[in-house]
C-alpha cells in the first residue's frame, strides 16, 4: 500500500451562506440524519427493551447507558484516524456506511443477537463520524472569527431537523407496524446523507481534507469499522463489566492528554488543560441533560397523563421536543452570541455554561413540582409540567454543547482537532455512563412493574428529580468559580490570534 502524503491547503470561501461558509450548511445536512438515526434509536430503545426484551429497569439503563458512552468514546479512534492517516471527509463517509448497516441490521427481527450487533456497528460509525465532523465545521472558520460560536449554534440548530422528525417517524413507524422497522429505517437516511457530502464536497475549505491518498486504505477502515461492531455488541451485553472498565479508558485518555501538555510551549498547555475543564462541565452537564433519553422516557410512559385533545400521545413522540426546541431557540441564542459580540460585549464560555446550568436545575424543579401535584391525582402527573421541564432542558443544552465544540475548535493544538474533539465525544460518553448511574436511582422494582403503583413510582422518580436539581445548582457554583480561570485563558487567546 503506497500512502502519499498531501499538502492541505487552507483557504476561506468570500461566498458565505447567511453570514456563514456554504460548506457549514452542506455538513449541517450529512449530520441532520445521523440525529436522525440517533433520536429515532433514542425513542424507541428503552421502550422496546422494557416493553419486548422485558428487561428490568436496571438493566435497560446499564445498556442504553453503555451504548451511547461507547458511541461517544469511539470518536477517539476516528479521530485519532481522520488526524493522522484517512482525512475527515473521509472518515464521515465511511462512519455513515457502517451507520446504515448497523440500522439494516437491527432491521432484522431475529432476536437479541442482531439487536445488539446493530447496536455494536452503530458504536463502530458513529466513531468514524461524529467528532470528524464537528471538525470539520471548526476548520471553516478562522481562529479570530466571532461568528465561530454562532456557527456551531446554527451547526446545532440545522441538524436538530432531523432530531425532531426521527421520533415522529420512527416512534410511529416501530409502535405501529413494528420496532424492527422503526429501527431500520435510519440507515436509508444515512446513505442520503454520505451522498451529499460526496456529491459537495468541492464546496469545502479547506478545499482538500484528505491528509492520505488510496483506496485500500479507505476500504480496509471500513472492514475495520464493520469488524469492531460485533466486539463492541459483546461490550455493550456485558454492560454490568464494560461500565467498569470504560472510566480506565478516560484516565488513560487524561494521561495522554496530560503528556501532551507538558511537552507544549506554555500557551498550548493552557489551552489543552482548559479543554479539558470545559469537557468535565460537559459530563456534568450531559448526565443531567441526557435523562431525557432513560428516566424521563419511563416516566413520561408510566407517570405522566399524555392524553392531549382526546388523544393519547405516544411516548416517543415526546423526544421530539429537545430538538424542536434547539430549532425554536438555537437561532435565538446564536443571535444573542453575535449581537453581544459586536458590540464588545462577546459572554464568555464559563458564563453560558452557567446560563445552561440555571435552565437544567430549573427544568428539574418543574419536573419535580408536577410529581409533588401528581400526588393528589392518584400518582399521574399533568403533561404541561414534563412538556416545560424538558423545553428549559433542551435549552441548557443549547447553551453548553455547542459552545463546548466552539471551544475545542478554538483552543485545540495544531493537528490534534480531531483527537480534542474526540476528548470532547469523550466527555459526553462519560456523562452517558454518570447518568445511566444516577437513572438507576429511579429503577423500580421488577416484581412492582406488573401490578404498577403509580403513586409510589411517582414518588420515587421525584426524589430523583428534586436531587438533580439541587446537583444542577451545584454545577452552577463550580462553573462560576473554575470560569475565572478559564475565562483568562481564552481571552488570551482571542487577543493573541488578533494580532
Amino acid at each position: 500500500m503506497q500512502l502519499q502524503e498531501t499538502e492541505i491547503p487552507v483557504t476561506y470561501n468570500s461566498k458565505d451562506v447567511l453570514g456563514h461558509p456554504r460548506g457549514l450548511f452542506i455538513l449541517s445536512f450529512a449530520e441532520l440524519f445521523e440525529r436522525f438515526s440517533y433520536y429515532g434509536m433514542r425513542s424507541l430503545l428503552i421502550l422496546y427493551m422494557v416493553s419486548q426484551l422485558k428487561y428490568a429497569d436496571e438493566r435497560a439503563y446499564g445498556v442504553y447507558g453503555l451504548y451511547a458512552a461507547l458511541a461517544y468514546a469511539a470518536p477517539l479512534i476516528g479521530g485519532y484516524l481522520a488526524d493522522k492517516l484517512i482525512g475527515f471527509r473521509r472518515a464521515i463517509i465511511l462512519g455513515s456506511l457502517v451507520i446504515a448497516s448497523g440500522h439494516f441490521c437491527m432491521a432484522l427481527p431475529f432476536g437479541e443477537a442482531f439487536f445488539y450487533t446493530g447496536l455494536g456497528l452503530i458504536i463502530s460509525g458513529t466513531g468514524l463520524f461524529k467528532s470528524n465532523i464537528s471538525a470539520l465545521v471548526g476548520m471553516l472558520y478562522k481562529k479570530e472569527d466571532q461568528r465561530r460560536d454562532a456557527g456551531f449554534t446554527l451547526f446545532y440548530l440545522g441538524i436538530n431537523a432531523g432530531g425532531f422528525l426521527a421520533p415522529l417517524i420512527c416512534g410511529y413507524i416501530g409502535t405501529t407496524y413494528g420496532w424492527h422497522y422503526g429501527f431500520g429505517l435510519a440507515g436509508f437516511g444515512m446513505i442520503l446523507g454520505a451522498l451529499v457530502l460526496l456529491i459537495n464536497s468541492h464546496h469545502f475549505t479547506p478545499a482538500e481534507t484528505t491528509r492520505f491518498s488510496g483506496k485500500k486504505l479507505s476500504n480496509l477502515t471500513l472492514f475495520g469499522g464493520l469488524l469492531a461492531g460485533p466486539v463492541f455488541a459483546g461490550m455493550v451485553y456485558a454492560n454490568e463489566t464494560f461500565s467498569n472498565l470504560l472510566p480506565v479508558i478516560g484516565v488513560c485518555f487524561l494521561i495522554y492528554l496530560f503528556s501532551i501538555a507538558l511537552k507544549s510551549k506554555a500557551e498550548e498547555r493552557k489551552n489543552i488543560m482548559a479543554l479539558v475543564l470545559a469537557i468535565c462541565l460537559l459530563l456534568l452537564s450531559g448526565a443531567l441533560v441526557e435523562q431525557s433519553g432513560m428516566v424521563l422516557t419511563l416516566f413520561i410512559e408510566r407517570n405522566v397523563d399524555r392524553t392531549f385533545l382526546g388523544w393519547t400521545i405516544p411516548t416517543a413522540f415526546f423526544q421530539s421536543i429537545d430538538p424542536l426546541t434547539v430549532l425554536l431557540f438555537g437561532g435565538v441564542f446564536s443571535y444573542i452570541w453575535m449581537r453581544l459580540a459586536r458590540k464588545g460585549k462577546d459572554l464568555q464560555s464559563s458564563t453560558k455554561y452557567a446560563l445552561g446550568f440555571c435552565f437544567i436545575g430549573l427544568s428539574y424543579f418543574i419536573i419535580y413540582m408536577g410529581c409533588v401535584a401528581g400526588q393528589a391525582e392518584g400518582g399521574i402527573s399533568a403533561l404541561c409540567y414534563a412538556v416545560i421541564g424538558m423545553i428549559f432542558l433542551s435549552m441548557g443544552d443549547i447553551c453548553i454543547y455547542p459552545v463546548t465544540l466552539s471551544l475545542c475548535s478554538k483552543l485545540a493544538p495544531k493537528n490534534l482537532e480531531g483527537v480534542m474533539m474526540g476528548g470532547v465525544m469523550m466527555g459526553v460518553s462519560f456523562s452517558y455512563l454518570f447518568g445511566s448511574t444516577l437513572a438507576k436511582f429511579a429503577s423500580l422494582p421488577e416484581e412492582n412493574l406488573e401490578s404498577l403503583d403509580t403513586v409510589k413510582s411517582l414518588m420515587v422518580y421525584g426524589d430523583l428529580f428534586e436531587s438533580m436539581s439541587l446537583i444542577a445548582l451545584v454545577c452552577i457554583g463550580i462553573t462560576l468559580v473554575s470560569g475565572i480561570w478559564m475565562n483568562k485563558v481564552t481571552r488570551t487567546k482571542q487577543k493573541a490570534s488578533l494580532a
